[in-house]
Parts: structure tokens; C-alpha cells; sequence
């Protein structure tokens, strides 16, 4: 098969120009005539002969750019692995430059090669034809695809962020990724030395006291309670109840994770509410529904009077009860709430009034938008990260159509519909890749007459309201206090 002496002109389809993108992948189109079976032109003439022979061996992809505007109506031929520097022209043809420069370092270890540009005028004749079609079919040569575009992909997205949190979460991430193996299993004893546990305080500190608590023996659950230094706490006043489930991709972090730890004491200062944190059991050694079970023990908790009688010494309100969580503990929230409304009246105490979901973790087989422009742009979660989180926590062989993972499956709908789903405050970050999902559970609620309250975050990473150097970490506690005083918040009287 022979090259046509028109190939460089095959992308003249793509779109105006603009910010707009289209891609086109063409096989290798020579054929045993090799470099000088060009269509229309003859063979290879003295000179370029070393020339091309030296592209064969030196240049790594072929990209062809449409030109748009300005002098150069035709188009312009790149050549080679990376973006390059200056160098010499090298005179050709008439209306034909050849540029020959070093490629700086490319990514993925490409070694520097020469580039070669070469830019023709729309009008060209036969012999620059000839110099710009054999220049395309040596690059064919030794490679397996043109990838024309109409333009280079735009650079990703950051976070505003200082300098030293982006290099504090890059060491984050590069625990996460150190702990994970192939096999789907985590190194638990690096992960217990990196995230060490912290104590609860029986005094005070901060201005809140925690205590560890057994929730099921059976299982080995246990919860961490939190409960606010307040004058209007006494046995005659029992505070609501805020049952908190943390993050951490369903595998990672624990209730005395000091991050958490620090999170639960501001949401029980800020909304003079106790916050009971289960340590709930995590994958990939406890999987779906393993956490959702370990959600609902914590309500039957709750739901029995001896556990928080007005005379003991933990006063709590347990028909005033709050779900919280962020990333997987949103998930996790938001599927106890769904097993309790299923179910309400098997209750006899527990009543749950609100669900605070922060940018809950939830997802599907297709890459959403924001999942393909934030990827590896965003620190904390990536598509890599996520598809082992979710293979780690779903039940073997199922996929992301899950009811775990997909809100919108039919099996996800039960207890949805029922009055006792609470109404729901929602917050979502514009520098998360699951932001896409989050705003889909937003709207698939309200589509079934749901309370649903959002709030946009546009600067926000994901987990952003566990740094409390992030302004909006402040305003969203705010928020979720406002929220839980609304609904029922403080000391009743």
C-alpha cells in the first residue's frame, strides 16, 4: 500500500478553530516499497535519502497541526518525542522549511531526539509535496499511529493551595499508594505506624471530651464519643446525636486517626452536639456491606435506653439523630440512612433527623468529565486510587453498577421513597473528581421529592474540611452546625 502524497492534509475535517479538540488514529500506511513509495512522487532524491533514514531511527510520534489564521494556511508536521528548543534552519525546497532542533526531556523517560518541523503553504507543488508526504512515511516507518489534533491538550488544573500543602498532601498520596498492593491487599502494619492512633481525653481538651465506647461485642465494634463542654448539658438537657463515619476510600484512617479525631472535636464544639465516630471495619479484609452493617449497630446502640439513660453520665437525645460523613463515610451515611428509613419503625428511640453528606464518595463504570479533566490534578483522589478502593470494598465480582456504588440502580432506591429519609445537606468541591457523581445524587434525591441542600465549593480539593488551613473548612463546620441547629440542634429543654 502506498502513501498518498495528500496524507499530511487527511485532518483537513477537524473543527474551527477554537478551544475545542478532535483526535483521529491512523494505521501505519506503508508498504513494501518502503521511504520512496510516495503516490505521485518519485523516488527519494540525493540528500534527504540520510535525512529521513535519520528520522527513522531518531524521532518517537508523528503530530500533525492544522494551521489557523496568519501566514501558514496548510499545515505543519511536528516530529519527534518532546517539546524542543532553538536550532538551525535548514533550507529545502522553496516554500518548504524543515526546523532541526533538541527535544527537551519528554515524559515517561523519553530520551531528548531531534525534532523536525516542517511547515507547508496550502498551495505547494509537486516536490514539496514529495519532501513533506516521504518525511510522514519515514516517521511511519517506526511507528504504529498518527495522532493528529487540532490542537495540544490544555494543562490541568490546580488547586490554589500554598506550596507547602500541596507537598504535604503529595506525601499524603504517596502513603496511600506505598500501603496498597497488586493483590488488592493493604500493608496494615506500614499503615499503623504511619497513621497512629490517637488517645481520647476523659478531661476536656479543646473544649471537647471523648471516651472510647463498645458498641457490639460480637464484632469487635467500637466508637469514639465526643461530647462538647457545655453549661445546657445536663441529664434534664441530653444533646442530639451527630453518628459520624469517616473517610478514607473504605480501606484506610480509623475513628482515632488524629485528622478525624480534630474534625469530630469542631463539629461537636461548632454545633453543641455529640458526635459519636465508629470505627467501623474496613476493606479489603471487611467488605460491602460489612461497613453498613457496623453503621446500623451503631443506631441500635442508640436506640437502647442504657446506653445513654437521661441519668447516666452520657446525656444524649437519641430522637434527635444526625448521619455524617465525608468521601466513603458519606457513602456510608447515606446507606445506613436508607436502612433505617427502610425500617424506622423497628426503632423505638432513634430518630434521624438530618444527613450531612460532605462530598460523598459514590461512582459508575463511565469516566465522568470531572473524573477525566481532574486526574492527576487533584491530590487525595485519582481514577487509579478509586478503581482499587472500589474493587477492595465491593463484594467479589460485582461491578460499579452496584447499588453500593450507583445510587441510581434500582436496588438503591429502597427506603429512599420512605418519609423517614431525612433531609439532606450536600457539599461538593470544584477541584474533586467526584464531583460529577456528587451533583448526580443531589438531583437523583430531589427527583424523589427530597430535602436536599448543597453548597458549592469551587476552590475546594477533596476532604477539604479536614485541613483547617482551607478558609471553606471553617464555613462548611458553620454550615453543618447551622444545618444541625435548624433541625433540632442543642441542648433540649
Amino acid at each position: 500500500m502506498e502513501v498518498g502524497a495528500d496524507v499530511l492534509f487527511l485532518a483537513a475535517e477537524s473543527e474551527e478553530e477554537g478551544p475545542s479538540r478532535r483526535s483521529w488514529l491512523l494505521p501505519p500506511l506503508l508498504g513494501a516499497g518502503g521511504v520512496g513509495s510516495v503516490a505521485g512522487v518519485g523516488p527519494v532524491r540525493d540528500g534527504e535519502d540520510d535525512f529521513v533514514r535519520h528520522l527513522v531511527h531518531t524521532l518517537l510520534e508523528v503530530l500533525v497541526i492544522i494551521g489557523s489564521g496568519g501566514g501558514e494556511q496548510g499545515a505543519r508536521l511536528l516530529v519527534g518525542g518532546g517539546r524542543g528548543g532553538g536550532g538551525d534552519d535548514v533550507s529545502c525546497t522553496d516554500g518548504v522549511a524543515i526546523k532541526m532542533r533538541r527535544a527537551e526531556q519528554g515524559r515517561r523517560g523519553v530520551r531528548p531526539d531531534l525534532l523536525a518541523a516542517v511547515a507547508a503553504p496550502a498551495t505547494t507543488n509537486a516536490a514539496e509535496h514529495h519532501l513533506v508526504a516521504t518525511t510522514i512515511a519515514a516517521a511511519l516507518a517506526s511507528s504504529t499511529a498518527i495522532n493528529i489534533m487540532a490542537e495540544t491538550p490544555p494543562r490541568k488544573p490546580k488547586a490554589p493551595m500554598s506550596r507547602l500543602m500541596r507537598l504535604a498532601l503529595r506525601v499524603v498520596d504517596g502513603i496511600t499508594d506505598a500501603t496498597r498492593r497488586s493483590d488488592g491487599t493493604l500493608n496494615r502494619c506500614a499503615l499503623s505506624l504511619l497513621d497512629p492512633r490517637v488517645p481520647a481525653f476523659s478531661s476536656p481538651c479543646r473544649g471537647v471530651a471523648s471516651r472510647d465506647l463498645v458498641i457490639d461485642k460480637s464484632r469487635h465494634l467500637r466508637a469514639r464519643l465526643f461530647i462538647p463542654e457545655t453549661s445546657d448539658c445536663t441529664p434534664s438537657s441530653p444533646l442530639p446525636v451527630i453518628v459520624f463515619f469517616h473517610g478514607g476510600g473504605f480501606a484506610f484512617l480509623s475513628a482515632a486517626s488524629a485528622a478525624y479525631d480534630a474534625v469530630c472535636r469542631r463539629i461537636a464544639r461548632y454545633a453543641s452536639a455529640a458526635v459519636l465516630s465508629v470505627d467501623y471495619r474496613r476493606a479489603p479484609e471487611h467488605r460491602c456491606p460489612a461497613a453498613y452493617d457496623d453503621g446500623v449497630a451503631a443506631l441500635r446502640f442508640l436506640d437502647d435506653p442504657k446506653n445513654h439513660h437521661p441519668t447516666s453520665d452520657i446525656p444524649l437525645d437519641a430522637s434527635r439523630t444526625f448521619l455524617t460523613g465525608d468521601s466513603a463515610g458519606g457513602n456510608i451515611a447515606h446507606h445506613v440512612a436508607r436502612r433505617y428509613a427502610a425500617d424506622a419503625d423497628s426503632f423505638r428511640h432513634v430518630r434521624l433527623v438530618g444527613l450531612v453528606a460532605v462530598q460523598p464518595f459514590f461512582g459508575g463504570e463511565e469516566r465522568t468529565p470531572s473524573e477525566l479533566r481532574l486526574n492527576g490534578a487533584a491530590p487525595i483522589v485519582n481514577v487509579e486510587r478509586v478503581d482499587w478502593m472500589w474493587r477492595a470494598f465491593l463484594p467479589p465480582g460485582a461491578d460499579r453498577t452496584h447499588e453500593a456504588a450507583d445510587f441510581t440502580c434500582p436496588a438503591a432506591a429502597a427506603g429512599i421513597d420512605s418519609p423517614a429519609f431525612p433531609p439532606v445537606l450536600l457539599a461538593i468541591g470544584g477541584f474533586d473528581p467526584l464531583q460529577d457523581w456528587q451533583r448526580r445524587y443531589g438531583e437523583t434525591l430531589r427527583s424523589k421529592g427530597k430535602d436536599v441542600r448543597v453548597f458549592e465549593y469551587p476552590n475546594a480539593i477533596h476532604a477539604f474540611y479536614v485541613f483547617p488551613v482551607f478558609d471553606d473548612a471553617r464555613d462548611l463546620i458553620i454550615r453543618i452546625a447551622e444545618f444541625i441547629a435548624e433541625r433540632g440542634g442543642g441542648p433540649s429543654h
